[in-house]
């Protein structure tokens, strides 16, 4: 991604479960940061490292690796404490919805972090689509999206339980988005993680997508 593209005032993050490991290198870019998950208890996890419980996941491991890559590992307390302080808020979102957020309403955002979730949701192609719009729909023009998704499979396991995961392609990625009124900055296609993952998920590949919202969307 070109440097300084995503950044802004105000971040979301769409989904995907109690991590919050994708919003440390965020820390430095947003002043405001909204997290949204589906789930009741993925929510409450997130709530409990943000209020320092004792039973509150450890992921300092994380900013450690993250202030380690930008060449200064002592400051990894310095990004935990500033994370802590800008998730301001931690709300349900259903991306089926017209407003994923509901019954929430923000001001549109600067940025959204959409971390694969559509396709966990979304049960045939027209509904994916329909849920990127939905995303579009909180972003403000000329925001920037950062999509990571997985690319073929329909299945994935979290223990001994088993969820439907939607088929996809990159071209029916990209097409999503740019007929929601985004433009492609960058597009990167990685593998599924190798024969010792496919017990998890039978994804092919993973698509990380930079996108931007056009300033002026035509009908």
């Amino acid at each position: 991604m070109p440097s300084g593209l995503f950044k802004g005032e105000r971040l979301l993050e769409l989904g995907r479960g109690p991590a919050i490991y994708r919003l440390i290198a965020a820390t430095t870019h947003f002043s405001e940061i909204v997290f949204s998950d589906y789930t009741a208890s993925c929510r409450e996890e997130v709530r409990k490292w943000i209020e320092n419980r004792e039973d509150a996941y450890d992921w300092s491991r994380h900013f450690k690796f993250v202030t380690d890559m930008i060449g200064n590992r002592s400051v990894w307390r310095q990004f935990q404490e500033a994370l802590e302080g800008k998730i301001t808020d931690v709300v349900p979102c259903d991306v089926l919805k017209s407003n994923p957020l509901e019954p929430f309403t923000y001001d549109t955002f600067d940025g959204i972090i959409v971390a694969s979730c559509l396709e966990m949701a979304c049960a045939d192609i027209a509904s994916f689509r329909n849920s990127v719009k939905s995303v579009a729909s909180l972003l403000k023009p000329g925001g920037v999206v950062v999509h990571w998704g997985r690319l073929g499979g329909n299945f994935y396991n979290v223990g001994d339980a088993s969820f439907h995961a939607l088929t996809t392609t990159e071209e029916i990625v990209r097409n999503a988005y740019k007929q929601a009124g985004f433009s492609i900055i960058q597009c990167v296609k990685v593998g599924g993680g190798g024969e010792d993952l496919k017990h998890l998920a039978d994804a092919n590949n993973y698509l990380f997508m930079v996108a931007s919202k056009h300033s002026v969307v035509h009908a």
